[in-house]
């Protein structure tokens, strides 16, 4: 064959040479993809990817992580030998040594003689344990008080919530969260020694484990007891009392200041086993009230005149509310603790003027003895709003002791908590039997 001939095969060989080549002498990188993590903790999780040896032995397989995407870490895959296949392989690879709640990125790189394949970028949160903050407690009473705490679950369902507490740091009771607001958990616990110290802490729970907030501290009320005209009052006798004067309400927006005449029935008596000196109010009434909003007068309705009054009005289904000496521990004092206590304030008119009830008339059949004229707003006491007036002992009965509502006294919760309702001045109080002292002591 001449030379030329062969010159000009030389080209039709090669092409044929170079398809007759094995498909590894063609490959690329190894095609790679990062798929989701699995089985992240607080400090670990699980990385997942494919990756295709594409026809030839893959050198090197890893994963890059960090919490940037510059990476910074990194960790081999399993298994480690993927083989020359021309199919997809799942690998995976521990991350370990990370830190809880925090976000994470990671990929999967993969090396053959053709080159490095590089995964897309994949994240994932680490788990996190509750995140807990002990507050103070509140509602200190003789033999009862509410622990309160702040959780945050870290977008993990609680498994567990308690106060651990007890009289040292060892604790040794527990009672359960109640949560009336996100993160806010509290707890009322009762049957406490009087004047003792107790410890608490939260504790919370979630899939990724448990947190302990810090330890605080209460002390219980000292027990103060009732005396009358000196002498102390057997435990269990009810002692009727009277109590009367005239309280200013701070201007709450929906019903302006106002300043009433006010007249309060009820007992006081020391409680069986010396817990100390409790009572109730059995009846309240407001009158001679001056409103701003509601200035007193006769309105015309339909016709016939009525009054017009401001007036607090009490549900008589509410009664009686409930009382009982509690220390001030820093200025040696105590205060009458009202609770359960339910008012309602407004502007109202009455089918009868003052005259007319005056002369004994009454109101028909079917009449309402209090016509609303404006929105009337309820006022409570809560666990956030207490009433606590300081408890001032008289002389004698021509001077008697007062309930003295200053500016330690507390407020009402009015207008379901946007407002607060506050009473000031003092009320006197008589032993409604023979106009006796009543005092309070701590023997």
């Amino acid at each position: 064959m001449s030379r030329g001939l062969l010159a000009g095969l030389a080209p039709i060989v090669a092409v044929v040479a170079l398809a007759a080549m094995p498909a590894a002498a063609q490959a690329e990188p190894p095609p790679v993809m990062t798929e989701p993590a699995q089985e992240i903790t607080r400090t670990s999780a699980s990385l997942r990817a494919t990756v295709n040896p594409n026809g030839r032995a893959v050198s090197e397989c890893y994963f890059e992580y960090g919490t940037t995407p510059a990476y910074g870490k990194s960790v081999s895959c399993t298994p480690y030998s993927l083989g020359s296949g021309t199919s997809p392989v799942a690998v995976s690879g521990s991350a370990t040594g990370l830190t809880a709640n925090t976000n994470y990125h990671f990929r999967i790189v993969a090396r053959n003689p053709s080159g490095t394949g590089y995964g897309a970028d994949q994240g994932f949160t680490t788990e996190s344990i509750p995140t807990v903050e002990t507050d103070r407690a509140s509602g200190v009473r003789l033999s009862s008080a509410t622990l309160n705490a702040t959780v945050n679950s870290n977008n993990d369902e609680l498994t567990d919530c308690n106060f651990e507490w007890g009289t040292t740091t060892s604790y040794g009771e527990k009672a359960s969260c109640h949560s009336e607001e996100e993160f806010a958990v509290s707890s009322a616990i009762a049957g406490l020694v009087p004047d003792t110290t107790y410890h608490f802490r939260i504790s919370a729970t979630n899939a990724a484990g448990t947190s302990k907030g810090s330890d605080e501290m209460f002390t219980t009320s000292r027990p103060a007891y009732y005396y009358r005209n000196g002498v102390l009052i057997p435990e269990g006798l009810k002692v009727p009392i009277l109590a009367w004067g005239k309280l200013t309400w701070e201007p709450e927006p929906k019903i302006g200041g106002t300043t009433c005449a006010d007249v309060a029935g009820g007992y006081v008596e020391n409680s069986e086993g010396g817990g100390g000196g409790i009572g109730a109010i059995e009846d309240f009434v407001t009158y001679d009230c001056e409103n701003n909003e509601c200035p007193a007068g006769t309105i015309e309705i339909g016709g016939k005149p009525e009054e017009k009054v401001f007036d607090f009005s009490t549900p008589p289904q509410n009664f009686p509310w409930p009382t009982s000496l509690i220390e001030e521990p820093e200025a040696r004092k105590f205060r009458t603790d009202i609770s359960d206590m339910v008012m309602q304030a407004g502007c109202y008119a009455t089918p009868l003027t003052r005259a007319e009830a005056e002369q004994g008339k009454t109101t028909g059949p079917g009449e309402s003895e209090l016509l609303p004229l404006a929105t009337t707003v309820t006022c409570v006491t809560t666990s956030e709003h207490e009433l606590q007036p300081l408890d001032e002992n008289g002389t004698s009965a021509s001077s008697p002791s007062k309930l003295v509502f200053d500016s330690k006294a507390g407020t009402l919760s009015c207008a379901g908590n946007a407002f607060a309702g506050k009473p000031l001045k003092s009320l006197k109080i008589i032993g409604y039997n023979g106009s006796e002292l009543i005092t309070v002591k701590d023997p």
